[in-house]
């Protein structure tokens, strides 16, 4: 299982970036401090010395061009990688097990080339046995693997480096209620999560959600679903009577 996701913008500065939908939000805030800005409140002008500065930098938001930029990095990814599920506007998932003669790193650093040369997008690549796995390599890819942007998770030393180093708040599919329980009972990270030798206790606690996580974290993977469902709908209509 592969995740790829990017950013879509064509600049890669290590600087916090701001979106906004208008001249005075602030939608994704790129650094620690921007958030608190962003809670408060702030506005474009009232950081305008931090542009000038070069401190910080901002992008009107375009939801336009990202799709139109998705579907350049997917068309690049399917003539590689074809089984994927799409799972966001900037991330993805392939099926690459029918690859596994080849090097998967190299192939992932090959299209993350290709990426970058036909979008100038940066994308990041994880390659792991689960999608849960995937996203936590993914993870350690942008913050640990900078350089080539793929962590392939091939090994279980590999795995318990990159679920150690994952906060189990950040573990894919963990919400802020399990977090808290989880970290109130001594798993601050993933492979303290991971380890829990008990399903049972963890369905109890944590709900089959939890369960599903807790599989996936030990490389029993769910499948994928290429076909998506379809959405369900509410429809609000006025009484009416048959005569």
């Amino acid at each position: 299982m592969s995740a790829v996701s990017g950013c879509l913008t064509q600049s890669s500065e290590a600087r916090p970036a701001w979106y906004s939908a208008t001249m005075t939000a602030v939608l994704s805030p790129g650094a620690r401090k921007l958030k608190i800005w962003a809670l408060n409140g702030c506005a474009l002008f009232e950081l305008e010395n931090l542009v000038k500065q070069g401190k910080l930098w901002w992008r009107s938001s375009n939801y336009t061009l990202y799709q139109d930029m998705m579907r350049r990095v997917t068309h690049i990814i399917e003539e590689i990688w074809p089984e994927m599920e799409i799972y966001s506007i900037d991330e993805l998932f392939c099926d690459v097990h029918m690859f596994d003669r080849f090097s998967l790193e190299l192939m992932a650093i090959e299209l993350r080339e290709r990426t970058l040369q036909h979008t100038g997008i940066p994308v990041c690549i994880g390659i792991a046995p689960t999608k849960t796995l995937a996203e936590a390599a993914n993870r350690t890819a942008k913050k640990n693997f900078k350089e080539t942007g793929v962590f392939v998770m091939s090994s279980e030393e590999r795995r318990r480096f990159a679920l150690g180093k994952l906060p189990v708040e950040d573990v894919w599919g963990i919400g802020p209620a399990k977090a808290t329980a989880l970290i109130r009972s001594g798993y601050s990270t993933a492979l303290g999560f991971a380890d829990i030798k008990n399903a049972e206790a963890i369905q109890e606690k944590f709900t089959i959600t939890g369960l599903r996580t807790w599989y996936e974290l030990n490389s029993k993977a769910i499948k994928m679903e290429y076909d998506q469902p379809d959405k369900k709908g509410i429809i609000q209509t006025r009484n009416f009577k048959l005569k």
